[in-house]
């Protein structure tokens, strides 16, 4: 049981989160990370919750896998691109407080955000010109970033969610879209797509740093029981072997998760999105996705896929 006042232990949190994906394992990870707070990261608490919300009909937020197909169908994917660099402009007029797509987006935002009080929603609405995008995102990284760093939530979850509109669930999105003869909807509907798009992929991403941490937990104390370690082939410092990084080479080479951390770091600092091995050996080798996730932070992430898209551009 938690003492009062302290703040829950990563391992704790990690539990309390993969106990609920065993219970429902098609949620929506980012949903998880800001339901568990308000319910003080007691899993039984979160679960008997959710089961009550459901017999009232309110149905939790699920991973967008139909709704990423759809968007990816074709050249579909190269458009919502674009669109994603017209959303994401800081140069973007600032939507007037009080009109009626302000009005909207709060409620696709509370929908979205159930447990996020909307004195808060409309606090981080402000500060990024009311428009729905850049405020989903920056939520999004706050509830994440809670979760997997222990950063502070700079509010109180709420106890009892807020609903989701039928006409915006993912069931009935697409059609809404279709069907909307308001333009105002119309727009925010393919804002509120591309939201709900880049929230799957980051709670893919979530995911995968879930299970790496749980694992690591066990095998690291197997590893520092057996003695078996490695150096880091930049920093030559000893690590267990386990939580070191591997390029991808005919011969892999490992690399420390801070070396690589700061590989990553000069490379956006150079405005370059390739991340290729650090071995004196000359290997021209990168890193997979799995290795690439044991070390790069959100922020990294994000970074390097906007030089990405500015390098094809």
């Amino acid at each position: 049981m938690e003492t009062q006042g302290r703040e829950p232990l990563d391992a704790e949190k990690r539990a309390c989160v993969q106990q609920v994906l065993d219970h429902f394992p098609d949620m929506s990870l980012t949903f998880i990370a800001s339901i568990v707070g308000p319910f003080e990261h007691n899993a039984k608490r979160v679960i008997d919750h959710i089961k009550t919300q459901q017999n009232l009909g309110n149905e939790y937020p699920r991973e967008q896998t139909e709704l990423t197909t759809k968007l990816k169908e074709g050249s579909v994917e190269d458009q919502w691109t674009q669109k994603q660099r017209l959303f994401a402009d800081p140069n973007r007029p600032a939507e007037r407080a009080g009109s009626p797509a302000y009005e909207m987006t709060q409620t696709m935002l509370a929908g979205d955000f159930p447990y996020v009080p909307m004195k808060s929603l409309v606090e981080i609405l402000s500060n990024h010109k009311n428009h729905l995008y850049p405020t989903y995102i920056a939520t999004m990284e706050i509830v994440s970033n809670n979760m997997f760093k222990g950063a502070p939530l700079p509010w109180v979850g709420k106890t009892y969610p807020s609903p989701l509109a039928k006409r915006y669930e993912d069931k009935t999105l697409v059609a809404t879209l279709s069907s909307s003869q308001d333009p105002t909807e119309h727009s925010l509907i393919l804002e509120l797509l591309l939201c709900r798009l880049v929230k799957g992929q980051q709670s893919l991403r979530l995911f995968m740093q879930l299970n790496i941490r749980s694992r690591d937990i066990i095998s690291l104390q197997q590893t520092m029981a057996s003695g078996r370690v490695h150096e880091c082939e930049s920093c030559f410092a000893e690590y267990p072997l386990n939580r070191l990084i591997h390029c991808d080479g005919h011969h892999p080479h490992l690399f420390c998760p801070k070396c690589c951390a700061t590989n990553a770091e000069t490379q956006i600092s150079q405005s370059k999105h390739e991340l290729r091995c650090m071995s004196i050996e000359d290997c021209s080798a990168g890193f997979s996705v799995g290795e690439q996730a044991k070390y790069l932070s959100a922020d990294h992430i994000k970074a390097l896929g906007r030089i990405e898209k500015d390098y094809a551009v």
